[in-house]
């Protein structure tokens, strides 16, 4: 009898830890900002929203199933894409940044197109276009600025 009570108890405790265990997922990813899949964010301050830039960049970071999220912007002649990748991809983020700057700069003929997997330009372009930044002179000297800092090795 004391077996099988404790058999019982058992079986109640596993579902308990199963089913708290298995919470939706959507409900935390509401409250994180950051992580949204498939961000299609890319801003231009020279360009119409429906210019075939972000057309073009959009669909070639769409198709890339190793992206989770991005978001990028476009100022004058120059692209900003600051990627997030799938979590069993994250060991390539660094490969995964230099084909997609390859297929980029082949598809849009720019030579001037940074992409990046750095947490902290990813949150900086978001903040910038989070407070709808329009003054280009203060976001080319944000976006420099951000640029110098993901050339220094750490």
């Amino acid at each position: 009898m004391i077996r099988f009570k404790n058999y019982i108890l058992s079986i109640g405790l596993l579902c308990l830890l199963i089913t708290g265990c298995s919470s939706n997922q959507e409900s935390s990813n509401e409250n994180n900002e950051y992580h949204s899949p498939q961000s299609t964010n890319i801003t231009h301050q020279d360009y119409q929203s429906s210019d075939p830039l972000s057309k073009t960049a959009d669909t070639i970071l769409q198709d890339d199933d190793r992206i989770h999220s991005y978001i990028g912007m476009a100022i004058e002649q120059q692209l900003f894409i600051a990627i997030q990748a799938h979590t069993f991809q994250q060991l390539n983020e660094q490969t995964i940044e230099k084909e997609v700057e390859k297929k980029l700069k082949k598809a849009l003929q720019m030579k001037d197109i940074t992409v990046t997997s750095d947490q902290k330009f990813y949150m900086e372009l978001h903040q910038l276009q989070k407070n709808n930044e329009t003054d280009k002179v203060k976001l080319k000297k944000k976006l420099k600025q951000l640029k110098k800092l993901q050339k220094e090795k750490t």
